[in-house]
C-alpha cells in the first residue's frame, strides 16, 4: 500500500513553482512560434512586394521595348536601297520601303510592288533595322495566316450566300413563271372549252333540223333541207368537239 504523504507549506509551494515553469515553457514555446511564422510571413510579403516590383518593371521594359521597334520600323518607311537580295538569289534594284511589321517587308521596286518575308531577306542592315527576330516574326506570320484564313472564310461564306440568294431569287422567279404560264394555259384551256360549248350547242341545232326530229323542241326556225352527207358531216365535227372537250378537260385537271 502507498503511503500517504502529508501535505505541507514547503511541498505546495514546490507544487506551485513546477507548474509555472511548466507553463513558463509552453508560452515561450508558443512565442518562439509565432515569431518564426511572423518572420515567414514578413519574408513573403517581401518577396510578393519584390515580384510585383519586378513584374512592373518587365512590364515597363516591354512597353519601352514595342516603342522602340514601332519607332524603328516606323522610320524604315520611305527608306531606299540601290538593291536587296533575296534568299533564293533573287535581286530586286530600285528599293524604297512602304509597310514594315515583324514579319514582313512591302517594297516598291523598278518592277512593281513586292511583299517579302524578312526571313528571306539576305541584308543584315535591313533586318537590323526591322528589329528582326525569329520567334516574334514566326508569331506574326501565324497571326497574319490566321488572319488571311479567317478573311478567306468569311470570303468564301459571303459567295455563297450571295449565290444561295441568287438561286432563291431565280427558284422564285421560276415559280412566279411556272405560275404564270400555269394561268395563261388554263385560261386559254376554259376559253377554248367555251367556244367548243358554244359551237356544240349550234351543231345540235342544225343536226336536228337537218334531221327533222320532231323531238327536239329547242329551236323553232325553218327546217334545213339536209341530206345523208350533211348530217354524217355535222355529227363529226360534234364527236371531234366532244373528244377536243374531253381532253382540254383533262389537261385542266392536271394543271390544277
Amino acid at each position: 500500500m502507498f503511503k500517504t504523504l502529508p501535505i505541507t507549506p514547503a511541498y505546495m509551494k514546490a507544487f506551485v513553482t513546477l507548474i509555472c515553469l511548466v507553463l513558463a515553457a509552453g508560452l515561450w514555446i508558443f512565442k518562439t512560434k509565432s515569431e518564426n511564422l511572423e518572420a515567414e510571413v514578413k519574408k513573403l510579403k517581401n518577396s510578393a512586394t519584390q515580384e510585383k516590383e519586378l513584374q512592373q518593371e518587365l512590364d515597363a521594359l516591354k512597353k519601352e521595348y514595342e516603342a522602340f521597334k514601332f519607332q524603328r520600323r516606323t522610320g524604315m518607311i520611305g527608306k531606299k536601297f540601290p538593291s536587296l537580295l533575296l534568299a533564293d538569289v533573287t535581286e530586286l534594284k530600285n528599293i524604297e520601303v512602304r509597310t514594315v511589321n515583324a514579319a514582313m517587308l512591302t517594297v516598291m521596286h523598278e518592277s512593281g510592288v513586292r511583299r517579302i518575308r524578312l526571313a528571306d531577306v539576305n541584308n543584315l542592315e535591313v533586318k537590323w533595322e526591322a528589329v528582326w527576330t525569329p520567334a516574334e516574326a514566326q508569331a506574326e506570320e501565324d497571326r497574319i495566316a490566321k488572319k488571311d484564313g479567317m478573311a478567306a472564310e468569311q470570303h468564301r461564306r459571303t459567295v455563297e450566300e450571295t449565290l444561295q440568294r441568287q438561286k432563291n431569287a431565280d427558284a422564285f422567279t421560276n415559280i412566279q413563271q411556272a405560275e404564270y404560264l400555269r394561268k395563261r394555259e388554263l385560261d386559254a384551256i376554259d376559253t377554248r372549252l367555251n367556244q367548243i360549248q358554244l359551237r356544240l350547242s349550234q351543231l345540235q341545232q342544225e343536226y336536228y333540223r337537218a334531221s327533222n326530229n320532231s323531238n327536239y323542241t329547242y329551236y323553232s326556225g325553218p327546217k334545213i333541207k339536209a341530206n345523208g352527207p350533211v348530217l354524217t358531216r355535222i355529227q363529226n365535227e360534234i364527236n371531234a368537239l366532244q373528244s377536243e372537250r374531253q381532253n382540254l378537260i383533262l389537261r385542266r385537271i392536271n394543271h390544277l
